[in-house]
């Protein structure tokens, strides 16, 4: 019975890992419907060096970087639209270059509050990016802590060998 619980889970496992190879491959396809990485029902391996969890992480990364340029496209679209009246009175001489710029930059500005989701995405990703880091740091730490670990299980072996060795 545990056996064929092993290979479904190992199954379901290839499975997912293909899965999200292929939307990883495809750079340009739409987001999928429901998202492979956060399924509550299968949630995301927790080793950090598994092919599945790895495969999960950069289907994120992936999907963050086509939403950003979704997001980036719409403020450059509602940018153009609110400095449009200053482009007309700019070419009319009823300002000049500096004001221009100006209203430029207060375009920008709006039309990126105007945008909603980019802070959202962003605040939540900056915590994201914040996590990912304390684990790379938390990884070495423990890979200097095992050496360290080792190195002196050595020099305990090489003490017991001595005393063994005299008795």
């Amino acid at each position: 019975m545990v056996w064929a619980e092993a290979q479904k889970a190992s199954a379901v496992a290839s499975a997912r890992a293909e899965a999200i190879q292929r939307e990883v491959a495809q750079p340009g396809a739409p987001p999928p419907a429901a998202s492979l990485a956060w399924d509550s029902k299968r949630p995301v391996p927790r080793e950090a060096s598994d092919p599945v969890r790895m495969q999960t992480l950069k289907l994120l990364e992936a999907r963050v970087a086509r939403a950003r340029a979704v997001l980036d496209a719409a403020i450059e679209t509602r940018a153009r639209e609110h400095a449009q009246a200053a482009i007309e009175e700019y070419f009319a001489n009823r300002i000049d270059e500096v004001e221009l710029k100006r209203r430029k930059e207060a375009a920008y500005e709006q039309a990126s509050a105007e945008q909603k989701g980019a802070l959202t995405l962003e605040t939540m990703y900056s915590t994201y990016a914040a996590a990912a880091a304390a684990r790379v740091a938390a990884e070495q730490s423990l890979a200097m802590a095992l050496t360290a670990e080792d190195e002196a299980a050595k020099k305990v072996d090489e003490a017991l060998r001595a005393i063994e060795e005299n008795c």
